[in-house]
């Protein structure tokens, strides 16, 4: 159910597949729905992925707002959601373009590169 808007904002043109990572049977997933509940927003997953000895284990993957409900505080929301269900903290790699978002919502660089 999440994959085909994750395969279509973060690889966009290529199989649905290609939004299939390993580690998703056993990762939590979460979705923000329309008000209408007939269609999927946004998405986000988080991995068990511990980032060093002392930093949180969970790692924010996957994270993908519909383009048509951006601006709209769906990414907000559900950024808020996962952060709940998670008190010890998360990590990701993010994208240079979502660099913003994270940072806005209170997210800091830790590390740059790869």
């Amino acid at each position: 159910m999440l994959l085909p808007l994750r395969a279509s904002v973060l690889r966009p043109g290529q199989p649905l597949h290609a939004a299939r990572w390993p580690g998703d049977a056993d990762a939590e997933h979460y979705v923000a729905e329309a008000p209408s509940g007939d269609e999927i927003v946004g998405v986000a997953s988080v991995f068990s992925a511990p980032l060093g000895a002392d930093g949180p284990n969970g790692q924010l993957r996957g994270m993908a707002v519909d383009p048509a409900a951006r601006g709209a505080g769906v990414g907000l929301a559900l950024l808020r959601a996962v952060e709940a269900a998670h008190p010890e903290g998360l990590w990701c790699n993010a994208r240079v373009s979502a660099l913003g978002f994270y940072e806005s919502a209170g997210w800091r660089v830790i590390s740059e590169g790869v």
